[in-house]
């Protein structure tokens, strides 16, 4: 077999080298220009928003697990919360072996709008998370529901503002994306990775129909969800 010279060998490569970068290019291109359409297009809390009415109870649902060390933030964050008549929080305890509860009950310090429950044991077939904020929705009254991280700090206006998020564009469901607080290196060079992610490749437009559900994404650090429609979809079970 006569051997294929290596200048055409070369020239091959050559062709494979152009082509390669011409595609990556230009799928470069059109992911910057998505996650550009994106960025306009996705939908911005009013920090300015009005006061929730005095007759619409909000519930704002925490599970915890051993977050002693960072749960206290969190607690004083949401009570400082304006523009919410009617609040409840409900915290969660997962079956801690630190002293989560304790934490929650000393920076509550008595305040009548918060309080502490025990987990059940988690059943076969959940997850632990969705199986504690499942628990946590069919105890709340709200008409609204907040699901909240242990770790996730709010503005005074965050409540008011995802509620009216919620009634300005008829939603069901809010899903915010927090400010990430990074410290390391490593933080610093993956976060944005997850900002990225959905702003290229999720169009939010079609993420906020029913159909297709494949596009259906949230952040679970912090979700605000009609408390009828949560119940009528199942709660947390449809993710368990």
């Amino acid at each position: 077999m006569p051997l294929t010279p290596l200048a055409d060998v070369t020239a091959v490569a050559d062709r494979v080298a152009f082509f390669s970068a011409v595609a990556g290019s230009s799928v470069a291109t059109v992911l910057t220009a998505h996650a550009l359409i994106n960025a306009a297009l996705v939908r911005r809390a009013d920090p300015d928003a009005p006061p929730i009415a005095a007759d619409r109870k909000v519930s704002v649902l925490i599970p915890a697990r051993n977050e002693a060390a960072r749960i206290a933030p969190t607690i004083r964050s949401v009570l400082a919360c304006d523009g919410i008549a009617d609040l409840e929080v409900i915290v969660l305890d997962d079956h801690s072996t630190d002293d989560t509860a304790g934490v929650v009950a000393a920076t509550a310090a008595g305040d009548p709008r918060i309080r502490v429950v025990s987990g059940a044991d988690l059943p076969e077939g959940w997850m632990g998370k969705p199986f504690a904020c499942d628990q946590l929705g069919r105890l709340a009254r709200g008409s609204v529901l907040v699901f909240v991280d242990a770790d996730v700090e709010l503005e005074p206006s965050a409540l008011r503002a995802r509620v009216g998020l919620l009634d300005r564009y008829n939603l069901q469901l809010v899903s915010p994306y927090p400010r990430q607080m990074v410290g390391s290196i490593a933080e610093r060079l993956v976060q944005p990775l997850l900002q990225w992610l959905w702003l290229s490749f999720l169009p939010l437009r079609l993420a906020e129909r029913p159909r297709p559900k494949t596009m259906a994404a949230a952040n679970g650090q912090l979700l605000a969800v009609d408390a009828a429609t949560w119940l009528t979809v199942g709660g947390h079970s449809t993710v368990r």
